[in-house]
């Protein structure tokens, strides 16, 4: 599907007003942190799997006023931009670790030199951090002052929420962290490769409705995450869309199953009109990347395969009339290799081994 990126039709940053009542403290971060601003990547727009063959990477005169307004806010309050991102980072997605907050923010400097800056923003107190007795140790989430902050600021599509230390340390801090660095090895091979996949360029638990009901007729699925990136061809720009969902061994193979197979029903949710719901958000139906983590290596592979067969089969996908792309990779391969390796086994083909792309070594050779 092609379409123009540098018309207005993709979705623009949502413009940050003048934060003066918030400023609470802020000019002390910036006088301790100015000599950390960084020339960080701005927040990309964009939904799905589309491409141009006209000018690439270029911004509508309205997306340029918007990031104008966006750095003037920052100045406005005494927030360096790049601090402004890390408030608003935690508060998107929910809780990072030290190593990755560098990661995603602040790749240039040492573990050290980084938290001595998020230090810096937690006496300020936007942000706050919990320390427990599994590595990774130290653990970062936003503050009540960072959520308002950083929802205003950064343009987030809603206010995030504010955890309590003992929800950022509690049972899902496992599953989030795992969430959080399988989108990393996104940001990193954007960085590889010249792509564009930044700080907010990935969002978790993302709601996508099911049915027309109300209240508890209406059915939603939860996508741990949605992936959203932007990668550079000869021909043009494609914009990828993803759905991610991180897989900890907790569940028995035949509930993961029923789980994927939830996405095939979304596909075939429509509204009162007969048209697909999830077209509200996405042109394309984006494919789904379940990443395993949580097992020994070989366990993982076992699960992968059973998980692959049984949804292959499964009444759901069957009369999704194979529109829905599930596959699957172990995230300490998604780490070590990347997305662009052939990582990743399909359930239609769950034998042969393809990148996030779905393109095989084998298509290489033939090509």
């Amino acid at each position: 599907m092609k379409c123009n990126l540098a018309a207005s039709s993709l979705p623009s940053i949502v413009p940050a007003s003048s934060l003066a009542p918030l400023a609470l403290g802020a000019l002390a971060i910036a006088s301790a942190l100015a000599p950390q601003r960084l020339n960080t990547e701005p927040r990309r727009g964009g939904r799905q799997g589309r491409r141009s063959r006209g000018r690439t990477g270029a911004r509508s005169d309205g997306r340029a006023e918007k990031e104008r307004r966006h750095a003037t806010s920052s100045t406005a309050v005494g927030l360096p931009e790049a601090t402004a991102e890390i408030i608003a980072s935690l508060g998107e997605h929910r809780v990072l670790s030290t190593e990755q907050v560098r990661t995603i923010h602040l790749s240039g400097r040492s573990l050290r030199r980084t938290q001595q800056i998020l230090a810096g923003i937690e006496e300020a107190g936007l942000i706050h951090h919990v320390d427990t007795r599994v590595a990774p140790r130290r653990l970062w989430f936003v503050s009540e002052r960072g959520a308002a902050l950083a929802f205003e600021l950064v343009g987030l599509e809603t206010q995030p929420r504010v955890l309590q230390a003992a929800d950022a340390a509690g049972p899902l801090r496992a599953h989030t962290l795992a969430v959080n660095d399988a989108a990393i090895c996104f940001l990193k091979a954007a960085r590889e490769h010249g792509d564009e996949f930044g700080p907010f360029s990935w969002r978790q638990e993302v709601a996508h409705p099911m049915s027309r009901g109300r209240g508890r007729r209406r059915r939603t699925l939860f996508a741990d995450a949605v992936l959203a990136y932007q990668r550079h061809e000869e021909d043009g720009t494609a914009l990828e869309l993803r759905f991610l969902e991180l897989d900890r061994a907790t569940l028995s193979v035949d509930r993961l199953v029923a789980e994927l197979s939830r996405y095939a029903q979304l596909y075939r949710a429509t509204d009162a009109e007969g048209e697909p719901l999830w077209r509200n958000r996405y042109p394309v139906f984006p494919r789904v990347l379940c990443v395993l983590t949580g097992a020994p290596r070989k366990a993982l592979a076992t699960r992968r395969t059973f998980a692959a067969m049984l949804l292959d089969e499964h009444p759901a996908m069957e009369r999704a009339r194979g529109e829905v792309s599930i596959g699957f990779c172990r995230l300490e391969d998604l780490q070590r290799k990347g997305p662009f390796a052939p990582i990743f086994r399909e359930a239609r083909d769950y034998e042969r081994p393809v990148d996030w792309l779905g393109n095989s070594p084998d298509d290489e050779e033939e090509r």
